[in-house]
């Protein structure tokens, strides 16, 4: 029976960032970049 693979977020971000430059790597990496919203500043009141 397999066992589940533990792997740190950096483990997958290093993979992703050692492909080769190319139409792959660029989807990959535009696809990481739709889920996160810009910062936003935090106004004092």
């Amino acid at each position: 029976m397999n066992e589940p693979v533990r792997l740190c977020h950096e483990t997958i971000y290093q993979a992703i960032h050692r492909m080769p430059k190319g139409e792959l790597h660029t989807d990959t990496i535009a696809l990481l970049h739709l889920g996160h919203n810009e910062r936003r500043l935090r106004t004092r009141w």
